[in-house]
């Protein structure tokens, strides 16, 4: 299992844009492409930032996502069902 997490600050400290990325439905249009791509080009469409370690994420493919999302919702859609990511929200 690979671990990815997605950054939150905690709510007291943060800006209102990175509370956004918890909760708020963004528009994601993203193709199959490789995985590390695809999350770099999420965290980028998002605004919000992505954990990652793309050695972990070679040769793997991504789904295609295109909607409107939360982050971490569309980063379980771009695994797809491979069951690859186990997100967690670092405190």
């Amino acid at each position: 299992m690979l671990l990815v997490g997605m950054v939150s600050p905690t709510s007291a400290h943060a800006p209102q844009g990175m509370l956004s990325c918890e909760t708020e439905k963004q528009p994601v249009n993203i193709p199959s492409m490789p995985l590390a791509r695809a999350i770099e080009i999420l965290s980028r469409q998002t605004g919000c930032p992505v954990l990652i370690d793309p050695i972990l994420m070679d040769g793997r493919t991504s789904a295609a996502v295109k909607g409107a999302y939360t982050p971490q919702a569309a980063l379980l859609h771009l695994e797809g069902s491979k069951n690859l990511l186990d997100l967690r929200v670092p405190l």
